[in-house]
Order: structure tokens, then sequence, then C-alpha cells
């Protein structure tokens, strides 16, 4: 189910604390129908010399060509070609593929919806996390009834997944806390719970259904990604992933530098949201992070 979580008051108030302006709305609609896995776009992956979706490729290739700018005196005493005007043509190809093969005219747009969205998961996980720990101090001598009530709101299922950063399970979680938690309110206030914990979750699901709305007409307007579109996508990124390859040996002695030249990590980057609070609910990073 591709449904985006921004809508109503609640982007309002995001987009003023980020400075957007309103028209972005239809931007950050885009961002969520390109990031999530789309039937338009081929399932098999095999022709893409990346792991990754193309939107993401494309993003994270600007990421690097702003690494490279930022240290381009640096650079061109190691790589003339690199001087100007090369990165800003590699960036307008970007920019161009942006809006000829995934129908983004406005990629500067695509990266502030990008903030925002990662503004407005992070309240929600908190607040779910939040909710979790009280239930399980509250009920922690009615242990079934507990259970009972993480297993129908949906923490037993998609709570996991929500603690990495999985925004589906966040929607999914949200949207069965809506629909079952009458059952459970009035117990769980009687608990110590505040009313407005409980209601401010529930604002999240009312979010969700509002954009799926927008989601569902935006699906049948995106572009199919077409054969001359993954040449060309595959093309930017043999560019970028050279550059990444020698920056990261160019800057050997300096590993934040070479942190900012490995494509794999700006991707994850991108992708991972800030941890939620530390209340015993957050799993470790993997090894090696």
């Amino acid at each position: 189910m591709n449904v985006f979580p921004l809508t109503g008051n609640f982007i309002s108030t995001h987009i003023d604390s980020y400075k957007l302006p309103t028209h972005f709305f239809p931007f950050i609609s885009s961002l969520h129908n390109l990031i999530l896995p789309s039937t338009n776009q081929p399932k098999q992956m095999s022709d893409r010399n990346y792991h990754c979706k193309d939107v993401e490729m494309l993003m994270g290739s600007e990421t690097v060509i702003m690494s490279a700018t930022d240290n381009l005196a640096f650079l061109i005493t190691k790589r003339p070609i690199w001087a100007n005007p090369f990165f800003p043509d590699l960036q307008a190809r970007i920019t161009l593929a942006y809006s000829e093969h995934l129908g983004i005219d406005n990629a500067q747009a695509l990266r502030a919806a990008t903030i925002v969205l990662k503004a407005v998961q992070i309240p929600a996980q908190n607040d779910i996390a939040e909710f979790k720990v009280q239930i399980d101090s509250d009920f922690n001598s009615d242990r079934p009834r507990r259970d009972e009530i993480l297993n129908v709101l949906g923490f037993t299922e998609h709570l996991k997944d929500i603690q990495v950063g999985d925004q589906e399970a966040l929607i999914e979680l949200l949207i069965k806390f809506k629909t079952n938690i009458p059952t459970f309110q009035a117990e769980i206030i009687t608990k110590g719970m505040a009313p407005a914990s409980i209601t401010t979750i529930v604002g999240y699901a009312d979010t969700l259904k509002n954009a799926n709305v927008t989601q569902e007409t935006a699906k049948g307007t995106r572009k199919t990604i077409t054969a001359a579109a993954l040449t060309e996508f595959n093309a930017i990124f043999e560019i970028i992933n050279g550059i990444c390859k020698m920056c990261f040996k160019f800057f050997k002695n300096d590993k934040p530098r070479q942190d900012m030249f490995s494509f794999s990590k700006v991707i994850r980057n991108m992708n991972t949201p800030p941890p939620g609070p530390d209340d015993g609910t957050n799993p470790p990073p993997p090894p090696g992070t």
C-alpha cells in the first residue's frame, strides 16, 4: 500500500518549520511514489548497475557532486579535468534525467521534500515508542493482556521494522492503531497514560488516510522507466562511481572525507532516519556501522 504520511495541518507545520512554500506539496507526494516500489518500474534490477532505486541513485549522485564541489581546490590537483564546468555539467545532466525520465520538474523541491519526510517520520516513531514503554510498564503484572493490546494495535507485527526505519510498517501500525484503539483506550488511560498521547498517534493515522487519495491519483501519472532511461541512469552512475573510487583513494588519510565518497554510505544515510529515544525498544545498530 503506497500511502504518504504528509498532508493537512500536520505537514503545514513542518513545511513552515523548514520555510518551504506550500507548492512543494505535489513534490512531496511524487517523492513517496518514487521511493516506494512501483509496478511501473521493472521488477528486475539486473539491468541496473546500482543496487538502489532510480531516484535514490540520482539524489545520491547529487550528494557526491556537492562533496566534490566543496573539495574542488584539492581535487583538481589530482584530476585537472574536474575543473569547472565538469561538476556543474554533471549536475545539469542529472537535473535533465529527473525531468525526462522520472517526470520530476523541480529536483530542488524533491530534495526539500526528503527533509520534510524525515522530519515527520521521527515524531511518529518517538510517540509510538513512548506508548509502548508505558504499556509494557502499566500491564507488566498482566502480561497476557499486555500482549493482546500490543498485538491488536499492530506492535507485535510491525514494531521491529519501524525501529529500522521502515515507513510502510509505520503506516500499517498507525492504521491498525486508529482502528482498534477504542477497544482499549479507557483501560489504558485508567492505568495512567495521558489521553493526548493516544490522540496524537491517531492524528498520524488521519494524516495518512487523507494522503492516500492523493497518492492513488498520482500513481496514474508516473512515468514508465524506459530502456533509454536505464541507459542514462547507468551512464550517470558509472561516472559517479568512478569519482567515488578515486576520491576515496585521494582522501585515504582523511576518514570523514572518505565517507563522503562512499556511495553505499551516502545512500544509507539518505534512507536511515536518526535514532529514536533510547527507551530499550530500539535495537543496537548492525555490527560495522
